[in-house]
């Protein structure tokens, strides 16, 4: 007897199939997103990769030099001169003899202009002038004091000739750690009247300053 196989419920084998192939699909399908989901948490976008790496630059920072100056180094503002004693009365005969000191001060004690006072300055370097002058006025030009050279030109209401220096103490000189000090005689040619002595302390035509006394009867040889 001939016996034949058969499916009892084919349907059933067929919605099987169905749902194998369905369940590979869904595994393939979850599988193939996972890989997507993974690769995006682990690869960077295209902006993140073309974005330069920031670096920190330095900040620059103004400094504050302070240059010295040549002209200036070493030397401080002259006060006016500090006077020594001197005679109010002098005669103009050319043979009495008369001295003057004056020595040159800073401006350490007191600053306020013209003069101001300080402590006397012995250093080199600094030249002293003395003359006789009209009590018009007494004045220093700025093309004079800045060019210690010129100091032997007549100044200002300056009574040229008036005085006869001692070869050892010329009118124009080095002030000796700071001091001047003249010998003088009067020449006859200056009038009878008023004056008053002048002095200039320079200090290499860096600073300078310039005092004078109070007025000075000169006398002639006749009066």
């Amino acid at each position: 007897m001939q016996q034949f196989a058969s499916n009892p419920n084919p349907n059933r084998n067929s919605r099987s199939r169905t749902m194998l192939i369905t369940a590979i699909t869904l595994f393939a399908l979850s599988g193939l997103l996972v890989g997507f989901t993974v690769g995006a948490l682990n690869h960077p976008s295209q902006a993140q990769q073309a974005q330069p790496k920031k670096t920190s630059s330095p900040v620059a920072k103004a400094t504050k030099e302070t240059q010295p100056t040549q002209a200036t180094q070493g030397k401080v503002a002259l006060g006016c001169p500090q006077l020594g004693q001197y005679s109010t009365e002098m005669v103009a005969d050319g043979s009495t003899t008369y001295t003057f000191a004056a020595q040159a001060i800073d401006k350490s004690i007191d600053s306020t202009p013209p003069c101001g006072h300080g402590k006397p300055i012995q250093n080199s370097g600094i030249t002293c002038r003395l003359w006789l002058s009209s009590p018009k006025g007494v004045s220093v030009p700025n093309d004079v004091w800045t060019n210690p050279a010129a100091l032997s030109q007549p100044l200002p209401n300056e009574v040229q000739g008036a005085l006869a220096f001692d070869p050892s103490t010329p009118q124009v000189q080095p002030c000796q750690n700071g001091k001047g000090q003249w010998k003088f005689t009067v020449s006859p040619q200056v009038d009878h009247g008023s004056y008053v002595l002048a002095v200039l302390t320079d200090w290499e035509g860096t600073y300078a300053n310039w005092s004078w006394t109070a007025p000075i009867k000169v006398k002639t040889a006749n009066n």
